[in-house]
């Protein structure tokens, strides 16, 4: 199997995983709390994402994937042999995984409280200045924003006035002396 077909079938894993439920830091400590030591371990970089990469193997060939994040482990893809499996699946076939994932989110929402010192800050009220006078004002500034749109300006009727106005044709007379030559360059020949 190719490197980008195992990459490619990483990146699914990766998004079916995370689409059932979010990660939480605790994910390895929790496996290996509920379901005992792995068979193997083993530690290296992620095809995928490049960053450091944990792997807990168990009955031979269940591959679980685990990334630090703040805080622990989480957990991020599983395999079977060469075959990503879901969250969904690594839980129909470890039991314990069910129950540590539970455990790791209920133990991650138990850590995420309040900070002290925004709990101790007090709601101010909303200065309510806003109102009908300010909704006034801004359609009064739509409303002339339109018409300097739509009207057309003093130079745009100006041209538009002239390009209307029938075009006026001057005809000249045409000047026979131009084309005549003068009686004393005719020749000998009179002609009266």
């Amino acid at each position: 199997m190719s490197n980008r077909f195992r990459s490619f079938l990483l990146t699914l894993a990766l998004l079916g995983a995370s689409a059932s439920a979010f990660a939480a830091p605790g994910d390895l400590e929790a496996v290996e709390r509920h379901c005992g030591p792995p068979n193997a371990e083993s530690n290296g970089t992620s095809e995928v994402t490049y960053q450091l990469e944990r792997t807990l193997i168990y009955n031979n060939g269940l591959y679980l994937n685990f990334q630090p994040v703040a805080g622990g482990w989480s957990f991020t893809s599983a395999w079977k042999g060469n075959l990503p499996i879901t969250r969904g699946q690594v839980g129909a076939r470890l039991s314990c995984f069910r129950d540590a994932m539970q455990d790791a989110a209920t133990a991650a929402q138990a850590t995420t409280e309040i900070d002290p010192t925004i709990a101790g800050q007090t709601i101010h009220p909303i200065d309510a200045s806003f109102g009908i006078p300010h909704l006034w004002l801004i359609v009064a500034l739509v409303i002339t924003l339109l018409l300097f749109l739509i009207l057309p300006s003093a130079r745009q009727r100006k041209l538009a006035r002239q390009q209307s106005k029938p075009i006026e044709r001057i005809y000249r007379m045409p000047n026979l002396d131009e084309y005549i030559p003068p009686s004393h360059q005719l020749g000998n020949g009179d002609f009266d």
